[in-house]
């Protein structure tokens, strides 16, 4: 294709992320696009200057933009985007990609860039929670104070990042582990008020219990797994409740989130929801694909169906089968 008649597209890469190797990608995303792009890829310095940049192409109606980085920047540029018509196309260069690895991306590049070339796009559904957009899990009580903790830790200048990183979802699981063994007042009393479907009644449960998990997609964690089946656009999201059961017993069965093995039932209560209201009588720290949405007793919840279009690789065991795929 002569290069006139290649579409530009901008490739917008988080210099934060991954632990700033991102500029040694650059020559395989021109050797896997060039033929049907011209790649311009771009380093911002910080994650404000990232969403600036976006925030531009989403006013100039690009049609297509490539974000490199986290969760933590795909959180963001997904509420940049909006209801923008623009289609995203992840890249994974994070030390999660949870987001990613649910579209079949990660890990690695390659199969990133062989998705753009191929042109093979889905549209996704997204969780709304408190007014921000969540592609992966939102989390309340103990499973905020675990996330935020390790986003603590692994922040660019933290000594232990390196290391931290290095252990991946064993990090969280470390520190969700302790947390769970240690912290004082750990179960919190709660009351959730959720619809099944759009047109159905409100059903309600009101307890004590360790956390809460709201997710559109199964993956967090950098590698963790909720034992979920959350396909991608069936217009629903999956609340869990962590109860309150033996400690020892939680800690115990923690690590089987890596491979996404069912935990005992009585340790995790699920339901469906196309909305939900959450009453958190003390107050919780909220998370949102890992980043910090601020603390609250109520977290008004619900999702938005088909709301973001992607680049995704393959029709895998976490998306509808053969539902909501075209090609540009």
């Amino acid at each position: 294709m002569p290069s006139a008649e290649r579409p530009r597209l901008p490739i917008l890469i988080s210099r934060v992320a991954g632990g700033g190797r991102q500029a040694s990608h650059e020559r395989a995303i021109h050797t896997a696009l060039e033929a049907r792009y011209r790649p311009d890829v771009l380093y911002p310095d910080s994650l404000a200057e990232l969403l600036r940049a976006l925030a531009a192409e989403v006013r100039a109606g690009t049609s297509l933009v490539a974000v490199g980085g986290g969760d933590g920047t795909m959180h963001h540029a997904v509420n940049v985007i909006g209801d923008a018509a623009v289609t995203l196309a992840p890249l994974p260069l994070g030390s999660g990609n949870d987001f990613c690895r649910s579209l079949g991306l990660a890990p690695g590049l390659s199969t990133a860039l062989e998705a753009i070339a191929s042109g093979t796009t889905r549209t996704v559904d997204v969780l709304l929670a408190n007014g921000r957009r969540v592609v992966t899990v939102a989390g309340l009580g103990v499973v905020a104070r675990s996330a935020l903790q390790v986003g603590r830790l692994t922040r660019p200048g933290a000594v232990v990042s390196p290391l931290v990183r290095a252990f991946g979802s064993l990090a969280y699981l470390g520190v969700a582990g302790a947390r769970v063994l240690f912290e004082p007042r750990l179960a919190r009393h709660a009351t959730l008020r959720w619809k099944a479907t759009a047109d159905a009644g409100w059903q309600q449960v009101d307890g004590r219990y360790y956390g809460m998990f709201l997710a559109c997609r199964p993956t967090l964690g950098a590698g963790l797994r909720l034992p979920l089946d959350v396909p991608a656009d069936d217009g629903r999201f999956e609340i869990v409740l962590v109860e309150t059961r033996p400690r020892l017993s939680v800690a115990f069965h923690l690590p089987r989130l890596r491979s996404g093995a069912h935990v005992p039932a009585n340790m995790l209560s699920i339901h469906q929801a196309t909305e939900a209201v959450i009453d958190w009588h003390d107050g919780s720290s909220i998370v949102g694909d890992g980043e910090d949405l601020g603390v609250a007793t109520t977290v008004d919840a619900r999702v938005l169906p088909h709301a973001l279009k992607v680049v995704a690789a393959y029709a895998g065991p976490n998306f509808s089968s053969g539902t909501g795929w075209r090609s540009r």
